[in-house]
């Protein structure tokens, strides 16, 4: 029991680690929620609740996403490389 609250926790601290490097890629693309919104065809309210870690981004999601910033759905996931955002790899 107390090991499944253990993983859930872990789990929501992850979704909200992709929240985050979503909009640091998107920011320092000088990408608005609502540009990312058409370009991913993602509504702006998901793209809002994804990045804030309110809600888990499907796989589908994430590789539109993904491929609207221009970056691999793996770079999004992964929780190490924050500098690599700025230089746009």
């Amino acid at each position: 029991m107390l090991s499944e609250h253990r993983d859930e926790k872990e789990l929501i601290k992850f979704h909200g680690r992709i929240g985050e490097r979503i909009k640091k890629v998107r920011e320092a693309r000088l990408c608005s929620q609502k540009q990312l919104s058409r370009r991913s065809g993602l509504s702006q309210s998901q793209l809002s609740r994804i990045e804030a870690g309110e809600r888990a981004a499907s796989l589908f999601s994430l590789s539109r996403i993904a491929d609207a910033l221009r970056v691999s759905p793996g770079y999004l996931m992964k929780y190490s490389g924050e500098s690599r955002v700025a230089s746009g790899e």
